[in-house]
């Protein structure tokens, strides 16, 4: 069951991979528009390739935080379906494990004596963080994000700066999910 749930958990994950292609498409297009001043004049001068192309810049601008939130949420439901089926039911009080890879290592570790790698669980922290920094504070970075950011050894990023979102960052984001969701079916496999 637990194979089926992680296959289902990379189904969803695939989605997201899907819609990173197009966000790496204009990416792509933009940085090839940039060697063609004549493109570059056209887009700006025609009013309707103006209006398309600031529909797509918009659509990409939303597109890529909304693929870090629906990613983590995906992993969310992975976990707590995990959890449920190996553990058992778990107190409505520590249901925010789920949403927390620190806490939800430490409470694996307590259950079943075997842990996720430290450095997977601290990268995705950082990655739950963005989420929460993307749904909870506009984007804005704030003091918890960063720790998070500085414990994973994040430079760059200052408080109160909003984040920005390139397709390859994302992608990375969706590989560290799923390395930390394979971790997590390789230890309740083993136990």
């Amino acid at each position: 069951m637990l194979d089926k749930r992680f296959q289902e958990f990379e189904k969803q994950l695939q989605l997201a991979y899907s819609l990173l292609n197009v966000a790496e498409i204009k990416e792509m297009r933009d940085y090839i528009r940039s060697f063609r001043p004549l493109a570059i004049l056209r887009d700006e001068i025609g009013p309707i390739r103006r209006i398309i192309k600031e529909y797509s810049d918009r659509i990409y601008e939303i597109s890529l935080p909304l693929l870090i939130v629906y990613a983590v949420s995906c992993l969310e439901l992975f976990l707590r379906d995990a959890w449920e089926e190996h553990i058992g039911t778990i107190e409505k009080k520590y249901r925010g494990i789920f949403s927390n890879p620190k806490e939800f290592n430490k409470r694996i570790s307590q259950r079943i004596g075997k842990a996720i790698r430290y450095d997977i669980v601290v990268q995705d922290n950082v990655i739950a963080q963005i989420r929460h920094t993307i749904i909870h504070r506009g984007g804005i970075v704030d003091n918890e994000a960063l720790s998070a950011f500085r414990e994973a050894g994040i430079e760059g990023i200052t408080e109160g700066e909003k984040l920005v979102f390139k397709a390859d960052d994302v992608k990375k984001h969706l590989d560290t999910l799923l390395q930390y969701a394979n971790e997590v079916r390789n230890i309740f496999k083993t136990n």
